[in-house]
This record gives structure tokens, sequence and C-alpha cells, in this order.
């Protein structure tokens, strides 16, 4: 009778565990801001089938990029994505039977910093996307890849429940509006955007981009770089390049770092006998420190002044 009771409660308790589990990772993939919104980007891809320019990236885009500005546009991009990441949502779009005429690839310091090189996370909406599985087959790491992928499935939400009660606020509903992959609300000062002084996070930023010694630019990120170039060209898609504003302390902080030689303007960088066009506004508002929310973001006002430039520059090319 004992043993049938602990087999009992073993069994009730397992039953609750799952319960619980299964209501928790479900309030986190429909919740949380993150996941959310990716859920509504890339439903919102399918409805525009004819893209003019398809904007890769992390949050330099996101943040800098206003759609509405740049007519013809779409902003398929996501906070800390490498080019590994823009590749995969590339191939995406084309497997959704979308063939953009031109691709925005940023060209920034910091995508060749190797802090970029594996900063996509456990809970990232990427890692528990089929694609996410045929990386780690091509890197010869499928099983590693597999852990994280059925983790992602099932314990997404473990150590996340401040994202989780985040979610929860009655403003955040506001933050996952898109409008031709345009964000409402990107860049209030609300809950994650409490930028501290510009110099202090100049340095303080640069030095987690480029810090600890590194071999700059580190050769497996170049690398990814170099098979998202060479997919736009097998797909005849053009290729505009970005590299988008950042702050003078930011600037000079990574000239220390890595060398002033990586600072210096471009108007064209070379690719396999290709001349592609660079729009280099990396130094364009380092004496406009009101047009940032951080040291390598622009704020609301920024952003507009610089999505008309760009869309100036687009038109020419």
């Amino acid at each position: 009778m004992e043993i049938r009771r602990l087999i009992r409660n073993a069994f009730l308790f397992s039953l609750g565990f799952l319960i619980l589990s299964a209501a928790l990772q479900w309030l986190y993939e429909k919740k949380v801001i993150d996941h959310a919104r990716e859920a509504n980007l890339a439903a919102a891809l399918l409805a525009h089938t004819e893209i003019d320019y398809l904007f890769l990236g992390d949050s330099h885009p996101m943040k800098a990029v206003d759609t509405a500005l740049v007519p013809g546009s779409f902003l398929f991009a996501s906070t800390g994505e490498n080019y590994t990441f823009n590749r995969l949502r590339l191939q995406h779009v084309l497997e959704a039977g979308i063939h953009p005429k031109a691709v925005v690839i940023p060209l920034d310091l910091h995508c060749f910093g190797r802090a970029r090189r594996a900063y996509i996370a456990d809970d990232a909406y990427w890692v528990r996307q089929p694609a996410y599985l045929a990386l780690g087959e091509e890197k010869g790491q499928y099983y590693s890849y597999l852990r994280r992928y059925v983790r992602a499935h099932t314990l997404a939400y473990a150590g996340q429940f401040r994202r989780i009660a985040y979610a929860m606020y009655p403003a955040l509903p506001k933050y996952l509006e898109l409008t031709g992959g345009k964000w409402a609300l990107l860049d209030s000062n609300g809950i994650g955007f409490m930028a501290r002084a510009l110099a202090e996070d100049g340095r303080e930023t640069a030095d987690l981009h480029f810090g600890d010694g590194q071999t700059y630019p580190d050769a497996e990120l170049e690398a990814e770089f170099q098979r998202l170039l060479k997919l736009c060209k097998a797909q005849d898609i053009a290729v505009r390049l970005v590299r988008y504003p950042v702050t003078a302390p930011y600037l000079s902080r990574a000239a220390e770092l890595i060398g002033p030689e990586f600072i210096q303007p471009l108007e064209t960088f070379v690719f396999g006998g290709d001349s592609i066009p660079v729009f280099d506004a990396m130094q364009r508002y380092v004496d406009q420190p009101a047009y940032f929310l951080d040291a390598h973001h622009l704020n609301p006002s920024g952003r507009a002044t610089f999505s008309k430039a760009l869309q100036i520059w687009l038109q020419k090319r």
C-alpha cells in the first residue's frame, strides 16, 4: 500500500510539473516580447511579396531605419543577430517565394568583433526554428544544436521569470505593433532602454565589442559574411552595405582597441570581383549626441534624419 501511494504521489507530482511547465512555456512563447515580435514579423513578411530593400542585421537597423521613410523596404532583423542568422533570414525569405531586389546588410565594426560570434542565446527565437538544426549539421555540431533546440521548445522559460513578468506589463502590447517591419515604441525610455551617459557608455560598449585582446576582424565572422554575400550573388540579389551611426566616444575607444585603420571611411567594398556600394554613416553624427539613444543606437530624431539620407542614397544606386 505504501509503495502504491508513493507511485501515485510521484505520478501526480510529475503530472503537475508537466502541466505547469507547459503553461510556463506557452506563456513565454506567446507573451515574452522578443518571441511575440518575431512571430508577428514572420507573419507580416508573407504579406510583402514585393520588396525593393530587405534590411537584415541586428539592433542597429532596428533603431536606425524608419521603413515608412524608405518606400518598398522591409526590416527583417532582431537584436544581437550575427551574419549567420542574417543568412538564415534571407534563406527563409527566399523559401517563402519572396525575391527582394536588394538586400541591405550592416558593415559595422562590431559585426566582426569576437563577441558577436556566439551571441545567440539559448532562449533566442531562432534556436526554436528547424533552420537552427540545419545550421548545427552544417557546422558539424548537430547534437549540441539539437540539445539547445529541444530545450528552447520545452524549458525556454527557465531562468526567464523576470522577462515573463515584464511581459505582463500593461503597455507591452503596444511594443508588438508592426508596420512594414517598424516596431511601435521601439525607442521608448521604458523597459530595457535606460541609457547611461554617452561618454561612459561609449567606452564600456566598445570594450564589450572589441576588448580582451582579440584578433580583429574575427576570421569566423568574416567567413560568415562572405557566405551571406555569396548567397546574394547566387540568387542575383543586389547588395547594399551600411555602416550605421555611432557616437564619438565609442569610435575613439574602438580605434584604441582595434586600430584606427578600421575607422577610415568607405565608399565601396570589393568582393568576388564586384564593387559593392557602402553608405558609410558611422561618423555622420559624431557631433550630434542628441541623435543617440546610447553609444551606438539612434533615437527617434536620429532615425528620422538618417532614414531620409539613406533613402536618397539608395535611390541613386
